[in-house]
């Protein structure tokens, strides 16, 4: 796991914790959004029926814990930061206002949207319509930070073990960014909160914990500032044992690596047009490849690595010819 993973899973338990003191009545959708990777990659929990399932933080590129760090340094880097985002709210773009469930459009995807997944240019199904308990005072209890639903392009990729996954199409993902001067003092508290950290490490071990919180802190920086609302997409599976969805990404981010999730031995994502099968990679263990149908693929894993998601995940093409491969940490 990488440093920003670890920064992520404070942050999701932070809110997890203050989500669960929470009442909620019929389907209930609660959002964990990690501090800066916000639209990019977001998991929740869906409480209905009795149905609930810890979320995992999504993939992300991730600062590498540096060598002469030791893993209570990384964490105790995490820590500040996670101090700074819970109580700036600049620093962490999610939404805090009471949220009634996602607007819905009767309009179409973008070209470049519908460009990048045939299962959109696909007609409609009756099997693609959600389940009715989704939909309150005509609009969709999913995807709490979307916007602009395009229901008529809801689709059930596929259907694994009876567990629905679903490829939703939203106007706008996100919420706008914070003011300049907001961001500012974001960046300074973090920087604050760092140099504490810092002094207070070993003579040692700083040059190389200043070196990890700096790479965290520009890519966090540069997650913000592509959290701007946009169109994109969102994986939701539904079924036994699973109730999560993962997503939020613009056309151009879909083109380059795809949705990732993963619930207990299960591992699933969308994947653009053209790619026909998907290799997971785990150290230690033989490569798994699967087909990908409808821009989906589905794949359970033999054993040991539940839960997490694959190091590398390589794109083939029908004739087996490499596409890209997608390193997730």
């Amino acid at each position: 796991m990488t440093g920003y993973q670890d920064l992520e899973g404070q942050l999701l338990d932070a809110i997890a914790q203050r989500a669960s003191r929470r009442q909620h009545r019929g389907a209930t959708v609660v959002l964990l959004a990690s501090g800066a990777l916000v639209v990019a990659v977001a998991a929740f929990a869906v409480i209905a029926l009795g149905h609930r399932k810890p979320p995992a933080p999504g993939p992300t590129a991730g600062a590498t814990r540096p060598p002469h760090a030791s893993q209570g340094d990384v964490k105790s880097v995490n820590a500040a930061i996670a101090a700074t985002l819970r109580h700036n709210a600049a620093c962490r773009p999610a939404h805090s206002g009471k949220w009634t469930g996602a607007t819905i459009s009767q309009g179409a995807p973008s070209a470049q949207l519908l460009s990048e997944l045939a299962v959109l240019r696909r007609p409609a199904t009756p099997a693609d319509r959600l389940p009715a308990r989704f939909y309150s005072n005509g609009r969709l209890l999913l995807a709490p930070f979307a916007s602009g639903i395009y229901v008529r392009y809801i689709r059930r990729a596929r259907v694994v073990n009876g567990v629905s996954y679903y490829v939703i199409p939203a106007a706008r993902f996100g919420w706008p960014p914070a003011s300049v001067k907001a961001l500012a003092r974001c960046n300074a508290q973090e920087e604050q909160a760092l140099r504490r950290e810092v002094a207070a490490a070993p003579p040692a071990k700083r040059a190389a914990i200043r070196s990890y919180a700096e790479t965290l802190l520009a890519q966090m920086r540069a997650e913000r500032a592509n959290t701007a609302p946009h169109e994109g997409i969102w994986e939701f599976a539904w079924g036994p044992g699973a109730g999560e969805g993962t997503g939020g990404l613009s056309a151009q981010m879909l083109a380059k690596r795809g949705t990732l999730d993963s619930e207990g031995r299960v591992v699933h994502g969308i994947v653009p047009d053209g790619v026909a099968s998907v290799t997971l990679e785990y150290p230690g263990q033989p490569a798994l490849t699967v087909n990908a149908a409808d821009n989906v693929f589905v794949a359970t894993l033999p054993r040991g690595d539940g839960g997490k998601f694959p190091p590398k995940v390589v794109w083939r093409s029908a004739s087996g010819r490499v596409i890209r491969t997608v390193i997730s940490r």
